[in-house]
């Protein structure tokens, strides 16, 4: 059994549009460690699991830089915006 953190923002309906819509999100994708989304209490989440043992506030701050300068690049509507970061675990069970 595994637990890990995943730090990320909640993917809205609006947020899913541009995505959809945007041909840099699509390239994004292909490269390693581009975000994911993630299902947490019947909702999406746009974010990365953190790989770390321990965690500072820094890895989350890196998380939301990384987060916000993707959806900045990828959807220009969005440039500027702040996206709430939420932290949560998954357990995995093998």
């Amino acid at each position: 059994m595994q637990t890990r953190l995943f730090a990320g923002c909640l993917l809205t309906s609006e947020i899913k549009m541009h995505l959809r819509n945007s041909s840099a999100w699509h390239n994004a994708q292909l490269e390693p460690g581009h975000l994911i989304t993630v299902p947490y209490e019947s909702k999406e989440y746009l974010g990365r699991y953190l790989n770390k043992e321990r965690h500072t506030i820094q890895d989350l701050k890196d998380v939301q830089m990384i987060l916000n300068r993707t959806l900045a690049a990828c959807c220009p509507d969005l440039a500027g915006r702040e996206f709430e970061i939420k932290l949560f675990t998954h357990t995995f069970v093998a």
